[in-house]
């Protein structure tokens, strides 16, 4: 069994050639020498509180990999990576993400790299979204040049993201992936709410919430206080969870599906159930073929094609 979090390569190439690839993203999974460069002079020490967070979301995503028969993989704490919140806008320039990104795994550099927080809520949910793509399937494939002079091994899939084979600048199934991802980093995150490591700030999120919100923030996990410089004035700022437009037209697509097979399935939880599982194990038949046989052959590959386009693959659900 290989140490990292590829199962397979897919492509053209000796078996021989794909062990070596799978060898060398063992010692990447082991000696993280990828990111030293990135991560220099940026990175800080974890605290007991971080290293707390990280046994949990190993041993609640192992939990989740068992229900659907998968064994437990660990991500070690040397893997989980917390950058100084006051380099992060460097750290998001080299790797060319949005400034509003606070977290991300790379599968090449096997790695979770996340903004240091000034809470344990949001530190939760920086690590367990990214630590779910970790332990999600991932893949590689064999990527040849353009003239054919050389090939790479490249990303093919994580979790129900997938690269195209042709040109790995494609994606596809990109917001569905995410919106999965969010939906479980939800769902575990809520099971988590009592443990000591959160309960204070999920209390005091409620009591807000309720005072100054009217309990309308259902989508928020985490109210933050700061005090202003007048005396006795402060602010709030809601954190809530992530990828709202996504798991809206995930939700949309999953109402259809069940509306159209309620005969087939005991609620709608059933049916997001199929998208889940297909995200740990990478099995894409259960989901996919419900869709094309419920809106016809082919649309399983149409809603995949708009890749992170949220509007338009929202358009194309509601006219299904």
């Amino acid at each position: 069994m290989w140490k990292s979090s590829f199962e397979k390569i897919v492509g053209d190439a000796p078996d021989e050639s794909k062990e070596q690839v799978m060898q060398y993203f063992d010692r990447v999974f082991d000696n993280q020498k990828s990111l030293e460069g990135l991560l220099e002079d940026k990175e800080v020490e974890k605290t007991m509180d971080e290293i707390k967070i990280i046994s949990l979301s190993n041993k609640i995503t192992n939990d989740l990999r068992e229900k659907y028969g998968l064994p437990p993989f660990d991500v070690p704490f040397k893997n989980i990576h917390i950058v100084d919140r006051k380099k992060w806008s460097d750290v998001l320039a080299r790797v060319k993400l949005d400034r509003n990104v606070s977290g991300f795994y790379g599968g090449h550099l096997q790695g979770i790299v996340v903004k240091e927080t000034d809470s344990n809520l949001e530190t939760f949910s920086l690590i367990l979204h990214e630590m779910i793509h970790f332990k999600s399937y991932n893949a590689l494939q064999i990527v040849e040049s353009k003239d054919k002079s050389d090939k790479k091994a490249k990303q093919y899939r994580v979790g129900l993201e997938m690269r195209s084979r042709r040109d790995d600048n494609k994606g596809y199934f990109i917001n569905i992936n995410e919106a999965v991802t969010e939906l479980l980093t939800m769902e575990l995150m809520k099971k988590n709410m009592s443990n000591s490591l959160f309960k204070n700030e999920a209390e005091k999120t409620k009591e807000l919430n309720k005072e100054y919100y009217n309990n309308l923030l259902g989508d928020t996990f985490l109210i933050k206080i700061a005090k202003l410089d007048k005396e006795n004035l402060f602010s709030l700022t809601p954190i809530k969870f992530a990828y709202k437009n996504e798991r809206m037209v995930l939700k949309e697509l999953v109402e259809k599906l069940y509306e159209k097979n309620s005969d087939k399935f005991n609620n709608f939880e059933e049916v997001m159930d199929l998208f889940k599982e297909g995200a740990i194990t990478g099995n894409m038949m259960k989901y996919g073929r419900l869709i094309d046989k419920t809106f016809g052959s082919g649309t399983l590959r149409k809603i995949g094609e708009f890749g992170s386009d949220t509007k338009s693959q929202e358009d194309f659900i509601k006219s299904l």
